[in-house]
């Protein structure tokens, strides 16, 4: 049996879009959200160490702090590599 998953790749562009506040400013590629609560960004990676970030609950009814928050804790971060990579 197969399953095949659809990705919603629109509403990570919507995401990103949302805060992009100045044409200065870039996402890095690394920087993948994973998961929404309705159109809030509940959860993000990044795609070389693969640590998580989460929104904190206070801004799950705003989208655009949201995406903000998760940017901040992604530019916060250091990627740390294990072995295996």
């Amino acid at each position: 049996m197969k399953v095949k998953r659809k990705f919603n790749k629109i509403g990570l562009e919507i995401s990103l879009g949302l805060c992009q506040t100045s044409p200065a400013m870039k996402v890095d590629p690394k920087f993948v959200i994973l998961k929404h609560m309705g159109k809030t960004p509940s959860m993000a990676t990044c795609a070389r160490c693969h640590i998580k970030f989460f929104t904190p609950l206070d801004l799950l009814k705003s989208p655009q702090k949201a995406v903000e928050n998760l940017l901040d804790q992604f530019g916060r971060h250091k990627c740390v590599l294990n072995e295996h990579q």
